[in-house]
């Protein structure tokens, strides 16, 4: 299977059914001006402007029967895992920037319901317009933003997990190494458990035990810290790429 790589100028698709009656999208997908058509599941589309990397049938040139688009984490056809083994991990972000023309705000209740009680939070979410473009936006982020700002951003799967203020060269989303300072909690806190332990046995009972849950979870706390504070760096990396061009 020849796999190609580039990026997806325009698609088109209509629906079909096979011959078990099962519906799928029949798409015309133009890839650096280069015409293919593809079979898709129902429930999948694709949007133009994104990297596509695709297994071509050798039997047919003009058809894709294998496809990975790492910006949304859109897969169909065979084999995609050779596919996705030809990703820089960089490419599941995209890279947007603009003058902000409008936010538009958007709350949601989430309700949490027990036998006795009805717990609910509101979260607030705001979609960016830029020129040409609209993208998700946490409220850590969206609350910050105006008309008229000069902003870059990161998005992942047309979520904004970094953004710039290009006037004020503030990062918002920026990660901090947090799990130095919970590793030296974690530290802290088995220091004082022993140093109570051993002058007031009597005061945990159970006291192993104890210990070996609180630490279990400490510790399962403190490794998620380090794999977000990693999964932010390679998100800083790829800004810092996309502004030095």
């Amino acid at each position: 299977m020849q796999i190609i790589k580039g990026k997806i100028d325009y698609s088109e698709h209509v629906n079909k059914y096979d011959d078990d009656g099962i519906e799928y999208k029949l798409y015309t997908i133009t890839i650096d001006k280069k015409k293919y058509t593809s079979k898709l599941p129902k429930g999948l589309y694709l949007v133009n402007d994104v990297d596509i990397i695709a297994g071509i049938n050798p039997e047919n040139p003009s058809e894709i029967i294998a496809g990975y688009c790492p910006v949304n984490k859109i897969n169909w056809g065979k084999n995609t895992r050779s596919l996705k083994r030809q990703t820089d991990p960089l490419e599941i972000y995209e890279f947007v920037e603009g003058t902000v023309l409008e936010k538009r705000k958007s709350s949601s209740v989430n309700s949490d319901f027990s036998r006795d009680t009805l717990n609910s939070h509101t979260s607030v979410s705001y979609m960016i317009y830029i020129e040409g473009r609209d993208f998700n936006t946490s409220h850590q982020f969206g609350h910050k933003l105006k008309p008229g700002m000069e902003i870059a951003a990161v998005l992942q799967e047309n979520s904004a997990v970094l953004v710039v203020d290009k006037k004020t060269g503030r990062i918002t989303g920026k990660q901090r190494p947090y799990f130095i300072l919970l590793f030296l909690m974690l530290v802290a806190f088995n220091v004082a458990m022993y140093y109570v332990y051993y002058n007031k046995p009597d005061l945990i009972p159970s006291f192993k035990s104890v210990l070996i849950v609180i630490n279990v979870f400490l510790v399962l706390f403190w490794a998620l810290s380090i794999y977000t504070f990693l999964v932010g760096r390679k998100s800083m990396k790829f800004l810092n790429l996309k502004l030095k061009k």
